[in-house]
């Protein structure tokens, strides 16, 4: 959410993390498709968009994400440890902060996307995911289970799993440590590269641009 958005935009944006409580989530007698929806609507923030034909469209959209969440969600049981969960770490002196979608017990980290996809290679390279990790041990004392990256749209659910070695942790804790002593240097030299620029909003009108 953008700065100077009112008080009531922050309030709304709050409610929505109702949507997926876990004392709602607790009893799933109670939490059906269309309690969800409702829930959905009833927090939709209309004013973040430029039109009311902008916002319907991405309010309809939302309802067919949430239709397929709520068959992902109720495909199996599920304990939730935490939603949003916020954390701070040290990696390397570098201080780190976020807020972890989901976890679930077990110790499973899930991250949502609406996005298309990514390929398995590229989730199992994310250095997101690797930061989460490292956060989890912060907080529970042990590394997760299994990181998920969960993909929403409407047409599908996608589920793309993954985990984390020492190995992995150690080369992501080198990289978010060279990537701290760029800053500080004023080094902001383009590294581009295929994997990184083809997800990139800029590569259209970038000069370096790999893809």
């Amino acid at each position: 959410m953008a700065i100077g958005e009112s008080d009531s935009n922050w309030q709304l944006a709050d409610s929505q993390l109702a949507m997926f409580d876990q004392k709602k989530e607790a009893n799933s007698q109670k939490l059906t498709a269309n309690c969800l929806k409702d829930l959905w609507n009833k927090s939709f923030i209309i004013d973040t968009y430029e039109s009311r034909v902008e916002a319907d469209f991405h309010r309809q959209r939302g309802e067919e994400i949430m239709k397929k969440y709520f068959d992902w969600w109720k495909s199996e049981h599920r304990q939730v440890m935490g939603v949003e969960t916020s954390f701070k770490i040290d990696v390397g002196g570098v201080y780190l902060g976020g807020r972890i979608d989901r976890i679930e017990k077990g110790i499973k980290v899930i991250d949502f996307k609406t996005t298309q996809p990514r390929l398995q290679e590229e989730v199992d390279a994310d250095l997101q995911l690797s930061i989460y990790s490292l956060a989890i041990k912060e907080l529970y004392g042990e590394f997760p289970s299994e990181l998920v990256m969960l993909y929403l749209n409407e047409n599908s659910v996608t589920e793309i799993k993954t985990e984390r070695s020492e190995s992995q942790l150690k080369d992501a804790i080198k990289q978010i440590t060279s990537v701290n002593n760029y800053i500080k240097e004023g080094e902001f030299k383009p590294r581009p590269s295929a994997s990184v620029c083809k997800r990139c909003p800029y590569k259209g009108v970038c000069d370096v641009a790999a893809v």
